[in-house]
């Protein structure tokens, strides 16, 4: 019997196996776990390799991989890519109010109100940070916080998009706040 040195290649094996490593004289059969990787996985693999859909400067677009990892549902692995963005930027207050949403969906507000205020601390007129920073404090009760906070929102808010309802609803909050309750 003639003993073949490579595990004959099929269509849906990764890759030939030398025989002698693994003590067969037959077809060595190796398949994926899973038909595609893990963009996580792929994004690591690129990062390591150089690879990947890296900027012309070289440079890993942070952001973007965040983004797409908050749209997968991964807000952890989102604020680990959002941290690598802000080291490289610190003062991108756009980064830090992506920050504050993502540790508010994994209900961590202490660090979402964190990125809310350095963020206001770099530009104070961020409508953004204003209104999310609003309804964290709300949340804890602090309502004259809140009310600062909602109209310093209304001052300068956004338009365009869905910014009417965010507008309408802080306006509508603002009017709870303001009116006392009734005896």
């Amino acid at each position: 019997m003639r003993r073949s040195y490579f595990a004959h290649r099929r269509s849906d094996n990764i890759g030939a196996v030398p025989l002698w490593e693994c003590g067969h004289t037959d077809t060595l059969t190796i398949r994926p776990s899973s038909p595609e990787p893990s963009s996580r996985a792929m994004s690591w693999l690129n990062r390591l390799f150089g690879g990947g859909s890296a900027p012309k400067s070289g440079r890993l677009d942070y952001v973007a991989e965040a983004r797409a990892l908050e749209r997968q549902g991964d807000f952890d692995a989102a604020l680990t890519s959002y941290r690598l963005a802000l080291r490289e930027t610190p003062e991108n207050t756009d980064i830090l109010q992506a920050m504050a949403i993502a540790f508010t969906r994994t209900h961590r507000p202490e660090e979402a109100m964190r990125c809310y205020r350095q963020a206001l601390s770099l530009d104070p007129r961020l409508a953004g940070a204003h209104y999310g920073l609003a309804f964290l404090l709300l949340k804890r009760q602090e309502t004259s916080a809140a009310a600062q906070h909602l109209r310093a929102f209304l001052q300068d808010p956004p338009s365009g998009g869905d910014a009417a309802g965010h507008v309408a609803h802080a306006e509508a909050t603002l009017r709870a706040l303001e009116t006392p309750p009734e005896a």
